[in-house]
């Protein structure tokens, strides 16, 4: 329902999405129509290390567990500390944490279990999208039921939809005939809409390094200024976008420029923007 601020900040009859922000706060919920913010609140009390939506399901990672909040109630999948989670195209759960990666299969009380993908001898997994695994280590994909090196090294985040790319230490990389070099420099962020994506192209995506912001638009990558100096740490996509800086600023743009808006959290590390707070 509707808190009484969100009702004077969004229009009547639009139902605002949900942006859902990791932090070392915990993760807090913030209430979206197109660039405007409505009610910001906590949904739950715990470092949290990553965050994915599909439609109006929530997955989170945390230092304790992977926890799944449903309407308001959580509920831990017991797979132990995760650093990084996503949501696959048949409904998976994905989950990374001490150098493994598993899979959790839903098949009701009895049969809902962890299925392993492999282990990485050494580093940290640091993002999961679609088959692609970003690790301290490199790039690796998920083939066969088990991860596979990929190449590349240090990677801090991929991203799967149309053209895969990767973010480094040193340059934006995309995966065609083995991985190209595309932008130099020290990459933290790579993000893909799924939603623009077609097979072989990357439609909308942000990338983000040492030196600023970067927006593809379906033909070349170009520099895009930011209202702050404070390090975008990670982007997401609903009705417009939505990048979340480390300190708790977060940005939204549809199309009319970016607005600022605090979140009042700190420690932040994932954004994903989904469901919708009826």
């Amino acid at each position: 329902m509707s808190t009484i601020d969100e009702k004077r900040v969004h229009d009547p009859d639009t139902d605002p999405e949900t942006a859902y922000v990791a932090s070392d706060s915990g993760v807090a919920t913030v209430s979206l129509v197109g660039e405007r913010v409505g009610g910001v609140s906590l949904a739950r009390r715990e470092p949290a290390r990553d965050v994915v939506t599909s439609g109006e399901r929530v997955v989170v990672a945390t230092d304790d567990d992977v926890v799944e909040l449903t309407n308001g109630e959580s509920r831990k999948l017991d797979f132990g500390p995760a650093t990084a989670v996503a949501i696959d195209d048949r409904g998976a759960v994905l989950a990374a944490g001490e150098r493994r990666l598993a899979r959790y299969a839903a098949g009701g009380d009895a049969a809902d279990e962890w299925r392993s993908l492999g282990q990485l001898s050494a580093g940290e997994i640091r993002a999961i999208d679609g088959d692609l695994v970003a690790s301290s280590e490199g790039a690796y994909r998920i083939a066969g039921g088990e991860v596979r090196y990929s190449g590349l090294g240090d990677v801090s985040d991929v991203t799967s939809a149309g053209t895969p790319h990767a973010a480094t230490s040193d340059g934006l990389y995309a995966l065609a005939n083995g991985w190209q070099g595309v932008l130099e420099g020290a990459f933290a962020v790579v993000t893909g809409d799924p939603r623009t994506a077609t097979p072989g192209a990357l439609g909308r995506a942000h990338a983000v390094s040492g030196d600023g912001c970067y927006e593809y638009g379906g033909e070349r990558w170009q520099p895009r200024t930011l209202p702050t100096e404070q390090s975008v740490v990670d982007v997401a996509y609903g009705a417009g976008v939505c990048a979340v800086t480390g300190d708790g600023t977060l940005l939204t743009d549809v199309g009319r420029g970016w607005r600022e808006h605090p979140v009042g959290v700190r420690g932040v590390r994932a954004i994903a923007v989904g469901g919708v707070d009826r």
